[in-house]
């Protein structure tokens, strides 16, 4: 999907548009945007690290780097198997991903400090965190 630089707002409840699109996987917010812009697939507000719009086709969600992963950053994604958090993120805080039924892996960088008990809630219950380097340090728009 092609998003242009005339569509500023996903209305106020986007994940009804997620639910409304199921097939949908990849994203591409137009450069010039003054609103939106997308970062691997997933539409953010300008100069925000939270996800805004995530495709609910979607199977690896690849996140911004962000300080701290909050409650609800991911949420009913049916077919997400693999999450990556990026370098520099310190804390992952409860229900940070949730209702994900198909994930398998979820890739953390080494230097994390804290991860909530119930980080990852009403998902696969055999998911595996993968303590490893991401690669993913910045973001250049």
């Amino acid at each position: 999907l092609y998003i242009g630089t005339n569509i500023e707002i996903f209305g106020s409840e986007p994940n009804i548009a997620c639910r409304n699109l199921p097939g949908l996987q990849e994203l591409f917010v137009a450069e010039g945007n003054r609103k939106i812009e997308s970062y691997e697939n997933i539409v953010y507000q300008k100069g925000s690290t939270a996800p805004l719009f995530i495709p609910a086709g979607i199977t690896r969600v690849v996140l911004k780097p962000m300080k701290t992963v909050e409650k609800n950053t991911l949420f009913n994604l049916p077919n997400v198997t693999e999450i990556v958090v990026a370098e520099g993120t310190e804390r992952i805080e409860a229900y940070a991903f949730e209702q994900c039924p198909k994930l398998r892996t979820i890739y953390v960088p080494e230097g994390i400090q804290y991860i909530d008990k119930d980080a990852v809630y009403d998902c696969n219950s055999t998911y595996e965190i993968v303590y490893t380097s991401t690669g993913i340090h910045e973001v250049t728009m």
